[in-house]
């Protein structure tokens, strides 16, 4: 998944509270419950984006051959995103499934007549259920539990040694994630979450910690 589609959905979302309609022509009354009156009405599907820090565990002596390189989305910037889509069935249970590419990296290097080149890239789908309590305001806390299936494909060769590592797996592993989001009248959701995955073989944990969009159809 390329990096500027995750921005671009990025600025959709952001951009939907000017070019959405409100939902109704009535008034919503305001006060104390306002929060949990709205958060009744957002049921049904929605899609979105996580946007924000990336980092990866390199913890696992299984891909320590890889020379200690940053593993991190795109390469470099502790930069990464994932995509989801959901349903929320109640006012407090939802289920959604994410792709997130977690490692693409490409490098070689050079010492002399010794030489190496690396090609490291994990990538996955997750599904997760989620529980949102609505606090007031419409704002939402959510907490996530589910697994993923990630895949790896690595290709470590080292020139002066010939020892090469062409490695091509998929492995399952955990999710967990919380968050707050605010809703906004005309289906558009923001706010910060936090999603970890943990690591299986040559799978590292990563943790995504960053800005959530979503739109609620």
């Amino acid at each position: 998944m390329k990096f500027k589609l995750l921005v671009m959905l990025l600025l959709m979302c952001v951009s939907l509270p000017t070019m959405a309609k409100p939902r109704g022509d009535s008034v919503l009354p305001h006060g104390p419950h306002y929060g949990r009156q709205v958060a009744n009405k957002n049921t049904g599907f929605y899609i979105g984006t996580e946007l924000g820090y990336s980092k990866n565990s390199q913890t696992n002596a299984s891909y320590q051959s890889i020379d200690n390189a940053d593993l991190n989305l795109w390469g470099s910037d502790n930069l990464g995103g994932r995509l989801f889509a959901g349903y929320q069935f109640t006012q407090h249970y939802a289920f959604e499934v994410g792709y997130n590419n977690t490692v693409d990296m490409d490098g070689s290097a050079s010492v002399g007549n010794n030489s190496a080149s690396w090609h490291y890239q994990v990538q996955g789908i997750d599904g997760s259920f989620i529980y949102s309590y609505p606090l007031a305001n419409n704002f939402n806390v959510f907490a996530k539990a589910g697994l993923g299936l990630y895949q790896a494909d690595v290709h470590d060769e080292y020139v002066y040694s010939d020892m090469v590592i062409d490695k091509n797996q998929t492995r399952i592993v955990g999710i967990a994630g919380t968050g707050v989001e605010y809703h906004f009248r005309n289906h558009v959701g923001l706010g910060l979450s936090a999603t970890y995955q943990t690591e299986n073989d040559y799978i590292p944990a990563n943790t995504l910690i960053g800005v959530r969009a979503s739109y609620r159809f």
